[in-house]
């Protein structure tokens, strides 16, 4: 039994599969998803748990090249933009734009 690390079985599939470029989309209710698209909804209660604590966690376990945050968020949030672009991580580049998502692209092996 997996006691450390992601225990979400289907997140830790998803960063086991992704390659270079390849984009996971961290956000919250009422983001519209195109169908055939896979998911996982780690919705508990109303903002449970929260977008940052899960980037929060996926940072500490998954290589991240580039953070996209939605100029939304920039605009209508900055206390959880801070929140979002205060974590420790080694991202190259941090920048908004028009979107509804977060989109981490993962790092290329050293």
């Amino acid at each position: 039994m997996k006691e450390v690390g992601i225990l979400n079985a289907d997140i830790a599939d998803i960063i086991s599969r992704s390659g270079h470029r390849d984009e996971i989309i961290v956000f919250d209710a009422g983001f519209s998803i195109p169908f055939g698209i896979r998911t996982v909804d780690l919705a508990i209660t109303e903002n449970v748990p929260k977008v940052e604590d899960i980037i929060k966690e996926l940072l500490k376990f998954f290589s991240v090249e580039e953070l996209v945050i939605a100029d939304d968020t920039k605009n209508t949030n900055p206390t959880k933009l801070n929140t979002i672009t205060g974590q420790p991580t080694k991202l190259a580049k941090t920048h908004t734009r028009k979107t509804s998502a977060l989109f981490y692209r993962k790092a290329p092996e050293i």
